[in-house]
């Protein structure tokens, strides 16, 4: 070789057609505006179905509805599955479901006063003051108080939605449990009593009744009526009642706004119903820390990736997501540049939906761009 020539050495490379087309139909959508059909049609190819299919949901007006169907909890569905239950579906007949307090020698140990003999005693009780005896022991005493007919006589100043003041009674303790085993029936004298609380306006002391007799349902209606206060203590009480009822700690949650505490406490094989609930309860101020904390939950249990990266997508967690895809693809067989291209073609849907919009992309994004944008300029078209 003679000192001082310059070689030039030129090499032809090689063109990836498959790699090409991808590429073109990907810019095309983005220039189009057909993202959400380009995921549809990815979602026909079955490559990452579940990634695009939430990727196209997320283009929906109604995504909320949509995403609950998504995670198999459809409202339509579930609404027809509870109006056709019928008696015979509950499996009475089976011991284990069976309530547990149903036996009526169990209830009369336990129950400080039985419920048949009691109307009997407050009916002798209540036949002086039907005669025009200076009390009604029979209705006051379940309250606990004086409320007499001659006071109302006598000319007491109150008007009826808001008793006096002194005869107001302490707000109920919250885990009272009820005084029976089952709830009291139709009674003269209970039913009489409730009725002359809800008159005078009297609601606190008729859901505390209603509380001590096993009347629930009558203890929420009553207190729904009786202010807004009254309903949250009664709310609280009849689900501290009910703690054990599997979907009181969901409805607790629900009620009182720990949906934090909820995921937090969540049984992560059940993300999906997890991730349901915060889409239909979660406001959209706090829907995103919210998905961010399961998924985050979710990576740390070591559950399967796709439910955490289902959940950052949800959070609009880009950084995250793309950590995760970085992950499997690596664990992946398969031609780098097309890997790449796979990657990129959700990368780009990704950074165009609402929840992911960021003003600065993360640096693992650029750097996957930059490096696809050399692979793309080695091939011959």
């Amino acid at each position: 070789m003679n000192a001082g020539v310059a070689w030039v050495q030129l090499r032809r490379p090689g063109t990836d057609r498959e790699l090409v087309q991808r590429a073109d139909e990907l810019n095309t959508a983005i220039q189009q505006g057909t993202l959400k059909e380009f995921c549809d049609k990815k979602m026909s190819e079955n490559t990452g179905a579940e990634e695009w299919q939430l990727m196209s949901i997320l283009f929906d007006e109604d995504t909320r509805r949509r995403l609950t169907s998504f995670v198999g909890f459809s409202r339509e569905d579930i609404a027809a599955e509870v109006l056709s239950l019928k008696l015979a579906d509950l499996k009475l007949d089976d011991p284990l479901n069976k309530p547990t307090n149903s036996s009526p020698k169990k209830d009369k140990k336990n129950t400080p006063k039985s419920p048949k003999r009691e109307p009997e005693a407050t009916k002798e009780e209540a036949v002086p003051a039907a005669d025009g005896g200076d009390s009604c022991n029979a209705v006051d005493s379940l309250f606990g108080e004086s409320a007499g007919a001659d006071d109302f006589l006598g000319g007491v100043a109150a008007p009826p939605p808001a008793p006096p003041a002194p005869a107001a009674p302490a707000a109920p303790a919250p885990a009272s449990a009820p005084l029976v085993g089952e709830a009291v029936g139709p009674n003269a004298v209970l039913d009489a009593a409730i009725k002359r609380a809800v008159i005078c306006g009297e609601f606190e002391g008729a859901v505390d009744c209603c509380f001590r007799f096993g009347r629930l349902a009558d203890a929420l209606l009553l207190a729904a009526t009786g202010g807004r206060e009254l309903f949250q203590r009664t709310q609280e009480r009849y689900l501290a009642l009910n703690a054990s009822q599997p979907f009181v700690k969901v409805t607790r949650s629900i009620v009182n706004h720990q949906l934090q505490t909820l995921v937090d406490e969540s049984d992560p094989a059940a993300w999906k119903e997890t991730l349901a609930i915060l889409v239909t309860y979660a406001t959209a101020d706090e829907f995103a820390s919210l998905c961010d904390s399961l998924a985050t939950r979710l990576k740390e249990v070591g559950r399967d990736p796709k439910a955490a990266t289902l959940c950052f997508i949800c959070a609009g967690n880009v950084d995250r997501t793309v950590q995760i895809w970085l992950e499997e693809d690596a664990k992946t067989p398969g031609a780098p540049s097309l890997k790449l291209q796979a990657l990129i073609e959700k990368i780009s849907v990704l950074l165009v939906l609402d929840v992911c919009k960021q003003e600065v992309v993360p640096g693992v994004v650029g750097d996957k761009y930059a490096e696809y944008a050399e692979v793309l300029a080695s091939q011959v078209i």
